[in-house]
């Protein structure tokens, strides 16, 4: 019986000690980038217009690099396991670029100090960008940006078009990996809408 106490100091010594290794696997993190995959067209013929696109501006609840899942109207999570490799608006800001460069219309440049100054100027927000599972049988990506684009007149900026886009993709599956697949496909709707509208905007204007 006198041994019983003296075994148990043994056995927490033996743990303060690290006699005993217990090992805890922690899950790593993945990490994705947003790209839109744009349809093979042929392009047409430059006009001379030189499209400058601007750094997209990004709402606050869309800075950071987890990706957001809306469970419920009220309850928002960010996965900290699953993340963008690159920053937002860095992403979006690229695909808007290569999208509208690889349109054939325009020239696009990424700054002002080159050679060919704008003679358009492409901006735009992103005001939402994430998974909706408030209605678990039917998930969706969800993008939401506003474009506009101006013409430099003199010392002025005339507005040559306004408009919001809201796109939902159904998710084949409630995986990190099936959203930024969503997410991806509405990017690339949103740019085609965007496109089109550019190309409106800068059609000539018949007499009235």
């Amino acid at each position: 019986m006198m041994m019983r106490p003296r075994r148990l100091a043994l056995i927490a010594a033996c743990f303060l000690g690290g006699c005993f290794s217990v090992e805890q696997p922690y899950p790593e993190k993945t990490y994705y980038v947003l790209e839109a995959q744009r349809p093979t067209t042929d392009p047409p013929a430059q006009d001379g217009s030189v499209l400058m696109v601007t750094p997209v501006r990004v709402a606050p609840q869309g800075e950071g690099r987890e990706l957001v899942y809306r469970q419920s109207p009220q309850e928002w999570e960010s996965d900290f396991y699953h993340e963008f490799f690159f920053p937002v608006q860095a992403m979006i800001t690229d695909a808007t670029r290569e999208w509208m460069q690889a349109s054939g219309a325009l020239q696009v440049v990424a700054t002002e100090t080159g050679l060919v100054a704008p003679t358009l100027y492409l901006e735009s927000s992103l005001t939402a960008l994430h998974g909706d599972y408030a209605d678990i049988d039917h998930p969706r990506a969800v993008m939401e940006m506003q474009f506009f684009l101006t013409e430099p007149k003199g010392s002025e900026m005339h507005l040559l078009l306004s408009r919001e886009y809201h796109e939902e993709v159904p998710l084949e599956a409630l995986t990190p990996e099936a959203l930024v697949a969503g997410l991806d496909k509405a990017l690339a709707d949103i740019l085609q809408e965007v496109e089109s509208a550019v190309a409106e905007a800068r059609a000539p204007k018949g007499p009235r």
